[in-house]
């Protein structure tokens, strides 16, 4: 494979579809405290699937400890109408650095060996340490039961997306980086249940990492993904070819969507245009309550499962 030269890329974000966004929200900003950066309404399902399989009105709401061209924040999606997904394996939790953990402490289901705080929201994991720091520090997702597929993996990543491998301490762990961002990516094997054949579970809530690249690297990323194969017979995949998103009033970006060997989605973006795209917003706030207080779809799924209990009592009726 021709390396690119990946100087200039750098993990984003990443993707978790919230089905439950005022609790999420109340989560991120007032037990994580972190700040509502951007957020946007869409009308209908993304061209590249950012929002999941789903085509109706959906929300995306940025949330970090800073700007995201300078920090790694998360993308909460909404998809109205959309009341619960099914909880996916890929990702086993999120780590964050805080400098005040008091909230955080008060809602944790333990503390971990290592002194950490393990909390739960909308069915992700996170754990919170006490640091001189605010930041998202790590993404630890699991990569399927074989170390040697965990090898590969990771040699997926240095040799696609130009990350160095780092020690982490664990052997059958595979810690990724860049050399001039904080974020790790860390890919973990898991022992599968008796009935399980090993290969990550990816449900319905799935979620998605998003890298920054020059956007000229764009199409020979996704050649080299189209040529890759690794030991085992194991191949990544082109989810969405190259394409360009529009986003209402604001910049267009250029991605590509692609699979690793274990099924994890990754969005691959221009970063020239996303740099103009992820502009921090000082209404972003605002727009969300707004947007929340408006939202009447929760109503909506209450009264259509309400109406549907009605339904399957009276067809019990009219049996007897």
């Amino acid at each position: 494979m021709q390396m690119l030269a990946t100087d200039k890329y750098r993990a984003l974000h990443y993707v978790l579809k919230i089905a439950d966004r005022k609790s999420a929200i109340d989560f991120f900003k007032n037990v994580l405290g972190m700040k509502v950066l951007r957020h946007e309404e869409f009308e209908k399902g993304c061209e590249a699937t950012c929002n999941g399989p789903y085509d109706g009105k959906w929300s995306k709401t940025m949330v970090g400890y800073g700007p995201e061209d300078k920090n790694f924040v998360l993308e909460l999606t909404y998809n109205y109408g959309v009341d619960s997904y099914i909880v996916t394996e890929c990702i086993e939790y999120i780590c964050v650095l805080r400098r005040d953990v008091t909230a955080a402490r008060a809602v944790a289901y333990t503390t971990l060996t290592d002194g950490s705080l393990a909390l739960s929201n909308n069915g992700y994991y996170f754990r919170v340490i006490e640091s001189s720091a605010d930041l998202i520090c790590r993404v630890q997702l699991r990569s399927g039961v074989a170390e040697s597929r965990n090898n590969q993996h990771a040699k997926f990543y240095e040799e696609i997306l130009g990350m160095k491998s780092v020690n982490c301490g664990d052997q059958a762990r595979a810690c990724l980086v860049y050399p001039t961002d904080p974020m790790v990516l860390v890919l973990r094997p898991f022992l599968p249940r008796d009935d399980d054949d090993g290969s990550v579970k990816h449900g319905t809530g799935f979620g998605r990492m998003a890298f920054a690249c020059p956007t000229s690297h764009l199409p020979r990323i996704q050649a080299l993904v189209s040529e890759a194969s690794y030991e085992g017979g194991f191949k990544p995949k082109i989810l969405t070819p190259l394409v360009s998103l529009d986003t209402p009033g604001k910049a267009t970006v250029s991605v590509v969507i692609i699979a690793d060997l274990s099924g994890h989605e990754i969005c691959l973006v221009g970063a020239e245009d996303y740099k103009d795209l992820c502009k921090e917003d000082p209404g972003a706030d605002d727009l969300l309550t707004k947007s929340m207080a408006e939202d009447k779809s929760r109503e909506w799924l209450q009264k259509k499962k309400q109406q549907e209990t009605q339904q399957e009592t009276q067809n019990v009726d009219d049996a007897d």
